[in-house]
């Protein structure tokens, strides 16, 4: 990428107008800088280098010019004093007391006269010389006195190697320069004038605000400034560029492809085994169902999105996934360098903003994991009228007082909702009954517990069911007893619940409990695919497997992450690269009219980043 340099010193507000009046009647009046002696070819000399030294420590911007780039690359005494006088006529005298920095600007050996002046502004040559000198003299804000600097050569090759040019450059790029020094477009004011050396071409410039209060330049406002110019300068050099990639790019993504859909098949088609992972899936499961509100990782609390984090990036460990994150990174930076050097930074998977789905999978898969565990199905419940609701649980019907309790825990009136929850048990309501059943469970009353959801199940609640069969059978809250086990589970399952039949279709498959039959276990499961159980269908698809539900939770997540590879480099970052290239080629196409030539000379019509 071809070099541009942007410096931008400043005049402090205030202060005495006449002082500031001398700064800029410097650069209409002074003479070209007294430089050291020619040494040629010979190398800097001890009084030079100890000179720059001190030039750097009292300016240092004036490392961004492109005479101290020559000198750092070949020390010699003319390199030195190229770089010295340079130094000393953009940032040393124009902080002197002595003289006006706009008239020398306007007149310095070197600039394109336009009359008696070469200074000039949006609408083109200043009139009036004399009157904008006052105008920056008694400013009582803050000048800068930016200077943006290309090679001769550059500037001849690209059409920069006139004042006119440059005039309709600064014009293209005001906004930018408002928004970096932090002024309003219609308070932003300006003055230029173009300069010409034997090895460069560069602008000076005068900004300033007509609110005295108003401007600031930061280190990010200085490289928005300088972004904006370099990509406006060279954009016919970034079309140059990526013709010049084009044939690599393509080599690239065409072994790329292969390589990442290798890396998919394997993550498709594999196993993960991390007992970790596994731990931190419970966790999360058993988190998420103390979260009100939407289950989506935007509108989760801080403490649980680190957990969602922590998955992922433990996720984002495993071999696979990892070539397969670093392949999509040097494809997109592929990309990046066509149109800049600064390339983005590489963040972990989990902060990447182009893979936001594998977050919320991650938090899909703990929700489906405590369906699992617990045999809920989620029917569609009809939203009726809160006022009717009450009518009716007000009137004695116990699946209306259910639905009136879970209005109010909403509404976060725990007290009433209890109360509605425990009369509608108290009527034989089977939802009542499961309901409370659960919310005794979790605060650890298994007694009242297993009343309610033994009542839930007497009356053919499958949830219930389900429910007592997965309790039985962890024997965690409850001594273990295969019999109740089978027996619950088998009811559920005879009712239709998934979840049911899948642990039903799993214990006969491996004969835990009950005597192995693969053909009644394959029908169990068979079933419960139908419904659409995730995990009954991994156990279909992989016969010789036997994992826990947490396992299988985990290797789903691998299967996920395949498919959000998939997709994403197929339509996600390629497209987005494309996007880019044909906003580019308008741009470009816009310059190159403006400069003479046809609108299509060095286009390329088609680009394959298939």
């Amino acid at each position: 990428m071809s070099d541009l340099r942007f410096m931008s010193p400043y005049l402090k507000g205030g202060g005495d107008s006449a002082r500031r009046a001398n700064r800029i009647h410097y650069f209409a009046t002074r003479p070209g800088v007294e430089v050291l002696s020619d040494g040629g070819s010979q190398p800097a000399t001890k009084k030079q280098k100890a000179y720059i030294q001190r030039l750097l420590r009292a300016f240092p911007d004036a490392r961004e010019l492109l005479e101290y780039e020559d000198y750092l690359k070949n020390q010699t005494q003319e390199s030195a004093s190229e770089f010295i006088q340079q130094a000393r006529e953009d940032f040393a005298v124009p902080m002197s007391q002595r003289e006006n920095y706009l008239d020398y600007v306007s007149h310095r050996p070197g600039v394109e006269l336009r009359g008696e002046h070469g200074l000039w502004t949006s609408g083109g040559k200043v009139e009036n010389l004399a009157e904008a000198v006052r105008e920056v003299a008694e400013h009582p804000g803050n000048v800068w006195t930016p200077v943006v600097a290309i090679r001769r050569q550059d500037a001849e090759r690209l059409g920069y190697d006139n004042a006119e040019n440059w005039r309709s450059l600064v014009n293209a790029c005001l906004c930018d320069i408002a928004k970096g020094y932090k002024i309003h477009p219609d308070h932003l004011r300006w003055y230029a004038a173009f300069h010409e050396k034997e090895k460069s071409v560069h602008i000076h410039m005068v900004i300033f605000s007509t609110d005295p209060k108003e401007g600031y330049l930061t280190q990010d406002g200085i490289r928005q400034v300088k972004s904006t110019f370099t990509r406006r300068i060279f954009q016919q050099d970034l079309m140059h560029v990526y013709e010049q990639k084009t044939e690599y790019r393509n080599q690239l993504q065409q072994d790329a492809a292969e390589a990442m859909q290798e890396l998919i098949r394997q993550m498709r088609d594999g196993t993960l085994e991390n007992s970790q992972l596994e731990e931190q899936m419970e966790a999360l499961a058993r988190r998420l169902q103390t979260v009100r509100g939407k289950k989506v990782y935007g509108y989760l609390p801080p403490e649980v999105k680190l957990m969602v984090d922590g998955i992922v990036d433990v996720l984002a460990a495993d071999e696979r996934v990892a070539k397969a994150y670093d392949l999509w990174n040097e494809m997109w930076e592929a990309i990046c360098r066509t149109y800049s050097e600064n390339l983005p930074e590489r963040l972990p998977l989990s902060k990447q903003k182009e893979f936001k789905p594998v977050r919320n999978m991650v938090i899909r898969e703990a929700l489906l994991l405590v369906q699992q565990e617990e045999g809920i199905v989620g029917e569609p419940q009809q939203k009726a009228d809160p006022r009717h609701v009450q009518h009716a649980a007000e009137n004695g019907d116990p699946a209306a007082m259910c639905d009136l309790s879970d209005l109010l825990m909403k509404q976060r009136r725990s007290s009433e909702a209890l109360y509605w929850l425990e009369q509608s048990a108290r009527n034989g309501d089977p939802r009542g009954q499961y309901v409370l059943g659960t919310w005794y469970l979790k605060r650890g009353n298994v007694q009242n517990a297993l009343r309610w959801l033994t009542a839930a199940a007497d009356l053919g609640s499958s949830t219930a069911q389900c429910r007592l069969g997965v309790l039985y059978l962890k024997g965690e809250q409850v001594e273990k007893n295969w019999e109740l086990a089978v027996r619950y589970l088998t009811a559920s399952a005879e009712h239709g619940n998934q979840y049911a039949q899948y642990t039903l279709g799993s214990l006969y498959r491996s004969g835990d409990g009950v005597s192995r039959d693969e053909a009644l276990g394959r029908e169990w499961l068979s079933r419960s695919a139908a419904q659409g159980n995730p995990y009954a269908q991994h156990l279909l698809d992989h016969p010789d497997q036997n994992w826990s539900i947490a396992a299988q939770s985990v290797t789903r997540l691998l299967y996920h992450m395949s498919r959000i590879f998939e997709d994403n480099y197929k339509t996600d970052a390629m497209h987005r690269g494309l996007q880019i290239d044909r906003k580019r080629r308008q741009q470009l196409r816009e310059r190159r009219v403006a400069l003479g030539h046809k609108p299509d000379d060095h286009e390329n019509e088609e680009i394959s980043l298939r």
